[in-house]
């Protein structure tokens, strides 16, 4: 019963969704990987956002 449930409002939710004719994601994401070594020490890796620019992204629609 609780799969029927779910299952009929995930199709209910999905008609939401479709109802835009048109929709574009854009952006840029700006990362970088940063590799460190000390003499006699661990290598460190990080991910870093926003190395340049930083990121960003929207949505774009027509219905």
């Amino acid at each position: 019963m609780k799969k029927t449930l779910l299952a009929a409002a995930v199709m209910a939710a999905s008609g939401v969704a479709f109802a835009a004719s048109n929709v574009t994601l854009y952006g840029v994401v700006d990362a970088s990987v940063v590799v460190g070594k000390v003499k006699h020490q661990d290598t460190t890796v990080q991910l870093k956002s926003g190395f340049r620019n930083g990121s960003r992204w929207g949505i774009k629609g027509v219905e």
